[in-house]
């Protein structure tokens, strides 16, 4: 939908209720984008996102394919601050940087935009290749590398070693425990190599002609022994999952954990992994807690012990009238304890009420910024137990 002067803007029609919905449109410009310098790539795209500082790891308001235009002109845009960037590939993963700009669209104005094209031929891809051993008392088997690259500019690239697929790790006939891999032609820069089994994680930097003996070496396993107590009553429980991970490469924001394993005769859980610091963490829907950190020796065996508080739930029900709403993220629900550091963390929705789970019980302050057609509604205040969901119940009135 939209108007002269206006962004187009998507509309959402309530069939349950029916009746009028009035639409507030946003005042809209005229954004122009010129490329300048090198060529972009074939398949790059021009992005928008709000904010002059934005992270370009957000879904971007703009993702347009320049299919070799080198001016690009966007009418009826949304009136605001825009950082711009020209890309290549997925936003979220596997995304090359050509070009970066500012932008300050005003309503009924012509923003005029120049991106200097400048990072397409400056990266060539490089071979990483080179060995892995394992040393001590480890079961090797199913063995993968995860490689994540670290350097700003070009997150959320990956490259997996394995068994199977294009890029392998094979075991050296001879010599157990020894394992030579092959990553193909990589970004150079940094990269985060971690291993599977062991968790054990290293940095490898690739210079521009690639690296072909890479030494990757993972150490004797030591061992931690995790209790979890639940903090209220001095509980240990034995039916949570504790995860853990080794310390990350600077510049890695997003990681895979790896699970502990419950020793049913020693009534704890069990970390095998190298030598380091360990970052040991444990929760869910029933019980929350802190991460916790561990240094470890090799061989040597450590105890460290988790404690939690039990959750508590509220689910939020919107209605107009006799008719359930079904929640929509945009409307920006926010559930705060009032007299502490309690709040939701974990959500999810079930036949149109949005369940939301919170760090322990308490009285927590439940509200929306707005609900798109219909009045403004007054936050509200409910006590939660960890024995019982409390409901929170909006009613909902059609705006004039």
């Amino acid at each position: 939908m939209s108007a002269v002067g206006y962004a187009w803007q998507r509309v959402t029609l309530d069939t349950i209720v029916g009746g009028e919905r009035t639409v507030r449109l946003q005042p809209a410009g005229t954004l122009e984008v010129t490329l300048a310098g090198k060529q972009a790539p074939p398949d790059a795209s021009i992005r928008a996102w709000p904010g002059l500082e934005a992270s370009l790891r957000d879904e971007p308001a703009l993702d347009q394919k320049l299919e070799g235009r080198r001016t690009l002109r966007f009418e009826r845009f949304p009136a605001g601050a825009y950082t711009l960037a020209v890309q290549d590939g997925y936003y979220w993963r596997d995304v090359t940087p050509n070009g970066r700009g500012v932008a300050t669209v005003e309503a009924g104005g012509h923003a005029r935009v120049t991106i200097e094209i400048q990072h397409v031929d400056l990266v060539q891809p490089a071979p990483l290749a080179g060995t892995l051993e394992f040393a001590g008392d480890w079961e090797a088997t199913n063995v993968r590398i995860q490689f994540q690259y670290a350097d700003k500019g070009a997150e959320s690239i990956y490259r997996n070693v394995g068994a199977r697929g294009r890029h392998k790790i094979t075991p050296i006939e001879g010599r157990p425990g020894h394992w030579r891999f092959d990553a193909g032609k990589v970004r150079p820069g940094r990269w985060q190599a971690k291993v599977v089994p062991s968790g054990h994680r290293s940095t490898i930097t690739v210079p521009p002609e690639g690296l072909t003996d890479v030494k990757l070496r993972v150490g004797e396993p030591a061992t931690v022994r995790v209790r979890v107590m639940e903090a209220d009553t001095g509980k240990a429980l034995t039916d949570q999952r504790v995860t853990w991970h080794m310390t990350l490469t600077q510049g890695i924001s997003s990681w895979s954990s790896d699970s502990a394993t419950w020793d049913e005769a020693a009534q704890r859980y069990v970390i095998r992994a190298p030598a380091g610091t360990l970052h040991v963490d444990t929760g869910g829907d029933r019980y929350n807690g802190k991460e916790k950190t561990v240094t470890v020796r090799a061989g040597e065996q450590h105890d460290l012990t988790l404690t939690v508080r039990a959750t508590s739930i509220v689910d939020v029900e919107f209605r107009a009238g006799d008719a359930r709403i079904p929640f929509d993220w945009e409307w920006d629900l926010t559930v705060k304890e009032i007299d502490g550091e309690g709040e939701g963390f974990m959500f999810g929705d079930r036949d149109q009420v949005h369940r939301v789970w919170v760090d322990r019980a308490g009285r927590y302050r439940v509200s929306v910024r707005e609900v798109p057609g219909y009045k403004p509604v007054a936050a509200q205040e409910v006590e939660t137990t960890p024995d019982k969901p409390a409901k929170v119940v909006f009613l909902l009135e059609r705006a004039d």
